[in-house]
């Protein structure tokens, strides 16, 4: 029975994809980032929100923000997360159309590559120093010029090894370091139970998933960018214990 039903989800997921995605992907592919966000987010969000559906996905959430910031699709800021699994930026995308940083690798993926690209995510290649110095450089772009906001993993690659954040002192702290120089508001953001999605090969239908969103944590509400940076990753490891308390 597990087995029918992985199959006809995933084929519901793919047609979902292929009808809501695929089509305005490759429309708006040739226009500029900030307007290729514009128009595919919305579609984004709906896709991301069927497929919990059809997974049985369970969300508890906290919002912080004010609403008329929850009612925008591409909020301005810098929005920090933890980083437990792929699952987490579509759980992100049900709540904000704020666009990742993604492996250049993904372009080459057929189709799906161009969709991507047109989500108006940041494609970079982490491949050497060099590449990740040309990541900041992009990313300053964006939050600066370009789209005005932007997902960011400071634990890196996913951590697997526990599903609670990494400590302060194994964070890359840099684009947090720019926004409090250069007065960009961070939002904290703290998602539990994305890793249990995936119990080895095998979807796990029904799970409960948790998503903490700070309110803006301001640089000028600060007297020194160390004391602006630890606050905003506190946000992320004291959200992850509140969201928890409420899923129980």
């Amino acid at each position: 029975m597990y087995y029918i039903r992985t199959f006809i989800v995933s084929i519901l997921v793919f047609l979902t994809f292929v009808i809501l995605i695929v089509p305005i992907s490759f429309i708006i592919a040739p226009f500029s980032a900030q307007t290729r966000l514009k128009y595919a987010s919305p579609f984004w969000k709906v896709f991301a929100s069927i497929t919990f559906k059809l997974l049985g996905i369970k969300v508890t959430q906290i919002d912080q923000r004010p609403i008329e910031i929850q009612r925008q699709n591409n909020p301005p800021g810098l929005y920090i997360s933890n980083h437990q699994s792929l699952m987490d930026i579509p759980l992100l995308l049900t709540k904000f159309q704020v666009p990742p940083i993604m492996k250049k690798s993904i372009l080459y993926v057929p189709i799906f590559g161009v969709c991507a690209y047109s989500s108006g995510a940041l494609i970079v290649n982490r491949s050497s120093k060099e590449a990740r110095k040309k990541t900041l450089s992009k990313a300053i772009e964006v939050l600066t010029a370009g789209q005005r906001c932007l997902q960011y993993y400071p634990e890196g690659t996913r951590n697997r090894e526990a599903k609670t954040p990494k400590s302060y002192d194994k964070i890359k702290s840099k684009l947090i370091s720019f926004a409090y120089k250069n007065n960009i508001n961070v939002i904290s953001v703290s998602v539990s139970g994305t890793s249990d999605v995936f119990k080895g090969k095998k979807l796990n239908f029904g799970s409960h998933l948790g998503i903490n969103i700070s309110n803006y944590i301001k640089p000028s509400d600060f007297e020194s960018e160390q004391e602006f940076i630890q606050t905003c990753w506190n946000n992320v490891e004291n959200g992850y214990q509140d969201i928890l308390k409420k899923m129980s």
